[in-house]
């Protein structure tokens, strides 16, 4: 039997499907691009972000016990120049790490995230609750047993904050590390 096809029909055939086949390995091979440049910059910008903030709050947690510790110490020792650097200390620290608070927020993506900035919130307010009359009676040298009964509330929450910041570094490396994965 023979086909009423000449070659060259026939090659003109496979080479218009060959083209096609390619067009469509190109097409699938864009899209897949465009899917990986969007991960890519969900990774860089927004994930990347969140840690950077996760990574400021700790860091701010750490300041805040610092200027704490250095108020009573420095009270202690009648130092009020460097007593007033730790209670500045402290209370700009407090106030970035509201900041870094507001600027977390509308980028929480996960119930993890959301609980444990919940959890650094509340432990910020009560602090600053506790830290204001710490200071007070820092300031009016009322160093009995109960500005360390005090000191002990506040320790409290200040480790409480520092657990919830590592919590959400450790939320921030698992979308990372899951993001490196796709």
């Amino acid at each position: 039997m023979r086909s009423g096809w000449t070659i060259g029909k026939k090659l003109t055939v496979s080479f218009a499907a060959m083209l096609t086949l390619a067009l469509g390995l190109g097409c699938s091979a864009l899209l897949s691009l465009e899917k990986l440049a969007g991960t890519l910059d969900d990774t860089i910008h927004k994930v990347a972000k969140r840690a950077d903030l996760a990574g400021s709050m700790q860091a701010s947690a750490a300041l805040m016990r610092t200027g704490q510790r250095g108020v009573v110490l420095y009270t202690l020792a009648n130092d009020s120049d460097k007593e007033r650097q730790s209670d500045e200390m402290f209370r700009s620290q407090a106030s970035r790490m509201q900041a870094l608070v507001n600027e977390f927020q509308p980028l929480i993506a996960s119930e993890a995230g959301r609980q444990s900035i919940a959890a650094i919130q509340s432990n910020l307010t009560d602090w600053l609750q506790i830290y204001g009359e710490m200071a007070k009676r820092c300031a009016s040298q009322q160093l009995d047993k109960t500005i360390f009964e005090i000191l002990d509330k506040s320790v409290t929450h200040g480790q409480q904050m520092t657990d919830s910041t590592e919590k959400l570094m450790e939320v921030q490396r698992a979308f990372m590390a899951t993001a490196s994965e796709e």
